[in-house]
């Protein structure tokens, strides 16, 4: 349904669409240009539903609905498609996240948007902003750091889950990763780290940071030799 999915779907389409479908055949429908200012005249909905003729148009539950033959999708206004979109980012239960997910799962039941407006959408989530949007912040230049061998440098970071997203149930009772990467192969070894007092001390990250560096491959003659 890409062709669907570029007409502007506002509030007053859908629902002169629902109105020309319910027995008000004489309805019109005044779109508004790119600056916001409308149209000087309406058009009749039923000539803007002869334009494609293989989308068949219904009203079920208050909905509007279009058939393409394949399937039974709903027509989202562009208000409700932002609604989704929010609403669908925040949810724990099915946890999408980014806009290739949200974009996928929401056009198997509805049309009316395209995936750059989903991900425009997403990117004006202030909590998109604050903890998926970094990589917007960085410099454009940085100092590349270049290993000889392996196990000579290393780089490591504490990656917590986001409470607000995820309970620690979902991850197996756990608050975070200690995730280890080696510069040279860049084989990379992950750790989990316990919720509660079990995670929270440096000698229980220690320990884990050990653990990694024994299982690096070709890496552990030099850690030996550090320690």
């Amino acid at each position: 349904m890409s062709g669907i999915n570029h007409v502007v779907w506002s509030r007053e389409r859908v629902m002169a669409y629902k109105k020309y479908l319910q027995g008000s055949k004489g309805i019109e429908y005044r779109g508004k240009k790119r600056d916001g200012t409308p149209y000087k005249r309406g058009l009749l909905v039923s000539k803007l539903i002869e334009r494609n003729p293989r989308y068949k148009y219904s009203v079920v539950s208050g909905k509007l609905m279009v058939d393409d033959g394949k399937s039974k999708r709903e027509v989202l206004s562009e208000p409700a498609v932002e609604k989704l979109v929010k609403s669908l980012y925040k949810n724990k239960a099915i946890a999408l996240g980014k806009a290739p997910s949200i974009y996928n799962y929401m056009k198997v039941k509805y049309v009316g948007f395209g995936y750059k407006r989903v991900e425009a959408i997403i990117k004006s989530i202030p909590e998109y902003q604050k903890y998926q949007a970094r990589h917007l912040h960085k410099k454009k230049s940085r100092t590349v750091i270049v290993s000889r061998k392996p196990g000579a440098e290393i780089d490591a970071d504490l990656m917590f889950f986001s409470k607000k997203y995820y309970d620690s149930s979902m991850n197996d009772n756990n608050q975070g990763l200690l995730v280890v990467v080696d510069r040279f192969s860049g084989y990379l070894d992950v750790r989990p780290i316990p919720t509660g007092k079990a995670g929270r001390s440096a000698e229980v990250v220690t320990r884990k940071m050990e653990s990694i560096l024994r299982s690096f491959p070709r890496t552990n003659e030099t850690y030996r030799q550090r320690c």
